[in-house]
């Protein structure tokens, strides 16, 4: 027996032999990943570092194709790989083993991504280093720079030569395992901030670092390519504003150094941080599907995309003057007018404008949402972007606002023109990975773990509706994120679910997994399914849909901060209250007995409310929901009055007096 090897030559005629490598054998390059010049040498630098026995970390800001070439390096080396999705609440502990509890009540230690990766040679991408506290990180020490490493459970990790020394000396090597010479570290990060300053002297020792080279106006313009012409362009024009801005404002920056200039600096380079190579192929499909002007359909896209509804007025005022020229591309007003979008659906399909989406046929028509909707011209607005996205072919989409915009209401007005089956989670602060996967139930007595409505509708291709996000640990946002971004996750089980292609050519490598099993089992090595149930594959559906609802970050909603974890991965919208106009039309249709005045006075008080929120004056964003409760209220008890409906909604806070007086 002996292990795996191969040689790698480089350009220029430099060579390595002896090589130690996965068992997918050499050069499998991936599908679908453009190599310009300078990503193409950045990656024989990583690859020449990993050959070399080197771990390496590779540092690149959000969305800039980080997984995408883990997966090429991945593939040149031959190792099937496995990610390790890192959150900020991680202990030490937690990157080595975690406990587990079988279907009998018993807990064991099983390990993680990286400890099965050091025993049989696999490459462990250790995803998002950056959320980690720095001594979390330098945890992995020992085993980055000795080779070697102490396991929860008891177990010593030795280095594979120490190893066959202990053989050849007889010792006992119960609570010894080898780390595999084929072992490797790939650990990908953002750039340290002032909030994530993770990049600390002990942490810069443990890899071969290599920063991502940014792209230029050429690599985006070959990476949008398939979008087409119309979608290209503006892009492309877009992200060369953008850079040429940025140029001239550290100029300005360097030649007066004053704090306002410092600040826009600032705020310009997050913006431009956020138009990443991911985010521009999302505006170009939605370009290449939407039928009205350009300019028009990027200044609504970004506002939603970057959250530029709820960013500061400075920031929101200097994309759209970089964007699209000064003055130009300025939400319309609070409250102002807006025009129905006709929506019209008929048995096979939904229709808006020129757009034309077919409609499902359900298997199940019960599991069809079937709310109480009326129409309004705010509303309809979403709805159409919302087809719009479908027909492009979004798998995920993020509806964030206030509580009670009615996010819950449009994507079940969405699924009902759709005819699609909807599957509905609601997350909260105790859920866990196991409870986004599993479900307990009580069968004749004994408890049973069913599937969950996240996994049916992975299997059977409906649309899941994943409520209150920013309720849940950062731990189920992170595997939610690898799940939808990389439509792949291991089980605790053994479990893999991934989509059709990488389940085809998983399938396809089980001969050579299992050869380099054997051939490395005889030196003392563990196989790639030691320790675990017979692993299953859940394929995902083509037509499997993610709809997440969560609430804007920060005071008053106390949830993570969901779109900053993982907002990039979505088509994201930015749901506001309605217009003073639709939030009118809303009223009627729930209030028709209550006069037209009285109507007119509710919303108008409840929009000054909302003036007060935004000014700072009162902490509670009052909503549409507080509008309609106290207009059905009118509607079915007149009796009571004004004021008494509205002490429902504000009885509260009476406590607070100074609250109280200006309420």
């Amino acid at each position: 027996a002996a292990l795996p090897q191969a040689a790698l030559s480089f350009d220029g005629g430099a060579t390595l032999s002896g090589v130690p490598c996965g068992f997918m054998g050499l050069g499998a390059s991936a599908p679908g990943f453009h190599m310009g010049a300078d990503l193409e040498a950045f990656l024989a630098d990583v690859v020449a570092d990993a050959a070399a026995g080197m771990h390496v970390c590779v540092v690149g800001p959000k969305g800039a194709g980080k997984t995408a070439l883990a997966r090429q390096l991945l593939g040149y080396l031959g190792y099937g790989g496995e990610a390790f999705y890192l959150f900020a609440d991680m202990g030490s502990r937690d990157l080595w083993q975690r406990r587990v509890t079988d279907a009998h009540g018993n807990t064991r230690w099983a390990d993680t991504a990286l400890t099965k990766a050091a025993k049989v040679g696999d490459f462990a991408v250790l995803d998002g280093v950056h959320r980690l506290d720095p001594a979390v990180l330098g945890s992995v020490q020992r085993l980055a720079q000795d080779g070697e490493a102490d396991l929860p459970d008891g177990t010593r990790l030795v280095p594979y030569a120490h190893y066959q020394e202990l053989q050849a000396q007889g010792a006992d090597l119960s609570g010894v395992a080898a780390i595999h010479p084929s072992f490797r570290m790939l650990a990908l990060a953002e750039p340290p901030t002032k909030k994530t300053k993770w990049l600390t002297p002990d942490s810069a020792s443990l890899f071969s670092f290599h920063v991502l080279p940014p792209c230029d106006a050429a690599d985006v313009a070959a990476i949008l390519a398939p979008s087409g012409e119309r979608a290209v362009r503006p892009l492309v024009e877009l992200f060369e504003r953008f850079e040429k801005q940025k140029r001239l404002r550290k100029l300005e920056s360097q030649k007066a150094d004053s704090a306002d200039t410092s600040e826009t600096l600032a705020a310009l380079e997050d913006l431009q941080h956020a138009l990443s190579p991911r985010l521009l192929k999302r505006a170009a499909r939605k370009l290449a599907v939407s039928g009205g002007d350009g300019d028009g359909d990027l200044r609504a896209f970004f506002e939603d995309a970057l959250l530029l509804k709820f960013a500061p007025a400075h920031k929101r005022e200097l994309f759209n003057e970089v964007a699209f020229g000064e003055g130009a591309g300025s939400p319309a007003p609070s409250g102002a007018e807006l025009a129905m979008v006709p929506i019209a659906v008929d048995e096979h399909e939904v229709s808006a404008g020129d757009l034309r989406v077919a409609r499902r046929q359900a298997a199940s028509p019960h599991l069809v949402p079937a709310p109480e909707f009326y129409d309004n011209a705010t509303q309809s607005r979403v709805l159409r972007a919302l087809l719009e996205d479908y027909a492009a072919g979004e798998k995920n989409v993020l509806l964030i606002g206030n509580q009670g915009v009615g996010k819950n209401k449009i994507a079940d007005r969405f699924l009902q023109m759709l005819g699609a089956e909807r599957e509905y989670m609601q997350l909260h602060r105790d859920t866990t990975v196991n409870a986004l996967l599993v479900t307990p139930t009580l069968r004749d007595g004994r408890i049973a773990y069913e599937k969950s409505p996240l996994v049916r509708s992975i299997e059977v291709g409906r649309f899941i509706i994943i409520d209150e996000a920013d309720k849940a640990p950062l731990e189920c946002v992170v595997a939610l994120r690898a799940l939808l971004e990389d439509e792949e996750l291991v089980l605790e089980d053994g479990t893999r679910i991934m989509n059709a292609e990488r389940a085809e050519q998983h399938e396809a490598a089980r001969e050579k997994r299992d050869a380099f099993d054997q051939s490395t089992a005889a030196l003392g090595f563990e196989a790639h399914g030691a320790g675990a149930q017979p692993k299953r594959i859940v394929t995902i559906h083509p037509d499997f849909r993610c709809i997440v609802l969560a609430n804007r970050p920060g005071y008053p909603f106390h949830g993570n901060d969901f779109y900053r974890e993982c907002g990039d991965i979505f088509s994201v919208y930015t749901i506001d209250n309605p217009s003073k106009a639709s939030e009118m039309q809303l009223a009627r249709r729930f209030a028709s007995t209550v006069d037209e005045g009285v109507l007119e006075k509710l919303v108008d008080a409840f929009s000054d409310l909302r003036s007060l929120y935004e000014a700072g004056d009162i902490t509670y964003p009052f909503s549409t929901r507080e509008v309609v409760n106290v207009a059905v209220h009118l509607n079915a008890y007149p009796e009571d009055g004004v004021v008494a409906a509205i002490e429902n909604v504000l009885a509260f806070d009476a406590f607070d007096m100074e609250l109280r007086k200006a309420l």
